[in-house]
């Protein structure tokens, strides 16, 4: 990204390569939110191309292994897990899942942890 916008290229043409990157960068949708914050913000235009995809892709793995343990734990408690239950899980925000895990410690049960009806 930094490299787009040191480009000799017109700011419309800066922009749309800066949006086709984000188009196809394998982001979930917290993360495209926190990016498309980023780029939004002319004050931390710099702040959004300096942090790197690959950054992004290990925080996105650190999620996905946050919510491996999660499940983990889930079947350690409750097993066996409903497929709805998995889907829940995984469909949890990502901001919301170090909520999940401290409920998860003291729960009863998987509707005291919200993921029953």
């Amino acid at each position: 990204m930094e490299k787009i916008i040191a480009s000799p290229e017109s700011p419309r043409r800066q922009m749309l390569l800066c949006e086709c990157v984000q188009a196809y960068a394998p982001l979930d949708d917290s993360q495209r939110r926190e990016l498309d914050t980023l780029f939004n913000d002319p004050q931390r235009r710099t702040a959004a191309m300096a942090k790197t995809w690959s950054e992004m892709g290990e925080e996105k793995g650190r999620v996905e292994a946050y919510r491996d343990l999660i499940l983990l734990q889930l079947e350690t408690r409750f097993s066996p897990l409903s497929e709805p239950v998995r889907q829940r899980v995984q469909n949890w925000p990502a901001e919301k899942l170090r909520d999940l895990a401290k409920t998860l410690a003291t729960a009863q049960s998987l509707k005291e942890v919200g993921l029953e009806d």
